[in-house]
């Protein structure tokens, strides 16, 4: 079994708007003893770091960037842990606890300065899994400042944004889908459904009628096979994909 214990998560405000954030996390036996020589990885927006613990137990991460990060430790004799944890910004002092039994969770608290609610949580989660066709995050809206969210769909493999009855759409390039109207039926283009926090927009949604400063990111599945649990049972038609977008929290 593996512990977490959460020590000290303390905020450094720095006056700047991306401010560095360093973790000492400590390793530790059940019975407290320091596991030296420890492999700790840390992965998160995009890069991968790794150190080994001294003597005390502690590996020691520096400028590291505030936010969700996958943390997995090795150890010889020791069963692997891995732990998804809440960086805040500062100081923070993490402890894991290992034994020589198979590697697993007691509950976990992550405490950070920054509150987010739980749905942005599963969406940094899967994020970091790589579990969607693509992901815009909120780091590449700010830098890419757009007037329109659909300028941010423009990029993303696998989908074509278009006008439809006036409305801006994503359209899947996987080709048209079958539909049935009245007695007969034909092929048509095959648009992508939209939601919002969750909530399914109605058909030929406007993609435009969302402000880009208000979204924290947006998941693009290019199909039902690639829908998370959480999300597959949403009551529409999603084989041409789904575009999830998530509104900021403040």
């Amino acid at each position: 079994m593996a512990l977490l214990t959460v020590l000290t998560l303390a905020s450094v405000v720095r006056g700047q708007q991306q401010v560095d954030a360093t973790l000492r996390l400590r390793v530790l036996s059940t019975t407290d003893a320091p596991l030296a020589a420890a492999e700790v990885t840390l992965k998160g927006h995009g890069a991968t770091v790794t150190a080994r613990t001294d003597s005390a137990g502690d590996a020691l991460f520096s400028r590291l960037r505030a936010g969700l990060q996958q943390a997995t430790i090795r150890r010889v004799g020791f069963a692997a842990a891995a732990v998804d944890l809440r960086v805040g910004e500062g100081e923070n002092v993490l402890i894991v606890r290992l034994d020589r039994a198979t590697a697993t969770l007691d509950a976990v608290r992550i405490v950070s300065s920054r509150l987010t609610t739980a749905r942005l949580d599963d969406f940094e989660t899967r994020r970091l899994r790589g579990d969607a066709s693509a992901v815009i995050s909120r780091e590449e809206i700010e830098k890419r400042d757009p007037i329109a969210l659909s300028q941010l769909l423009r990029r993303v493999p696998g989908l074509r944004v278009a006008d439809s009855l006036g409305s801006t759409v994503a359209k899947s390039t996987r080709g048209q889908k079958m539909s049935r109207s009245g007695t007969s039926q034909g092929l048509v283009d095959c648009v992508m459904r939209i939601t919002v926090d969750g909530v399914v927009m109605p058909p030929l949604s406007n993609i435009d009628a969302i402000v880009p400063k208000t979204v924290h990111g947006i998941e693009i599945f290019s199909g039902p096979a690639r829908l998370p649990v959480q999300m597959g049972g949403l009551r529409t038609d999603n084989w041409c994909g789904v575009i999830a977008i998530w509104t900021r929290d403040h």
